[in-house]
């Protein structure tokens, strides 16, 4: 298993490798650029293989729809308020199946009530404004004007997808939408909040 596991990522530097080395032919630019370009291809195809692999399980179980409006909902608020991540891909791909599958696959049996699903994106909101945009080691934004104008667009996202959610009638949705939201905003929460500083 870890074999096949190493040839995976040898195999997805190799094809962002060449893809990095094509576009920096073709722009004529630095080895800096070269190497943020081949980060930003092995990350594309990483995240690529993992949805796969995620979108593949929700159509053996018949949940790919559902999958896709709990998964369109986190993302819209993720892309902007960022969070924390597993330790490892493979962990990764582990815990994506688990949370983008099973979630789904209960919502027709969870029935949120008005209150409780107002209660939760305000909750959202309050994480959100607290800690977003939550940034790892490796992924570091450090004008504050980009962090503001980040937590500002994410909590846009979450008054929108809260909207949304309160106008539509079907309830397996609206636990689709509030839990995928939900998880985007848990996620903002850093592993050390003694060491986590506001963004103002």
């Amino acid at each position: 298993m870890k074999g096949i596991q190493i040839q995976g990522m040898e195999m997805t530097e190799v094809v962002a490798d060449r893809c990095a080395s094509w576009l920096h032919k073709k722009s004529k630019g630095d080895r800096r650029r070269y190497l943020k370009m081949k980060l930003g291809f092995e990350t594309l195809f990483i995240n690529l293989s993992k949805m796969v692999v995620v979108y593949a399980v929700a159509l053996w179980f018949q949940i790919f729809l559902a999958t896709l409006l709990f998964h369109l909902s986190y993302y819209t608020i993720r892309r902007t308020s960022y969070g924390r991540h597993a330790g490892n891909s493979l962990m990764c791909s582990l815990i994506s199946i688990v949370i983008f599958v099973g979630i789904p696959y209960v919502a027709p049996f969870i029935v949120l009530p008005t209150s409780m699903i107002i209660l939760l994106f305000l909750i959202n909101g309050w994480l959100i404004y607290k800690f977003a945009p939550s940034f790892t080691t490796k992924n570091r934004i450090p004008s504050r004007k980009k962090q503001l104008k980040l937590r500002n667009q994410s909590l846009g996202t979450c008054i929108i997808i809260m909207a949304v959610t309160l106008m539509i009638s079907d309830s397996t949705a609206q636990t689709l939408l509030t839990s995928g939201a939900t998880l985007a905003s848990l996620l903002t929460i850093p592993n050390n909040i003694v060491k986590w500083r506001k963004v103002t």
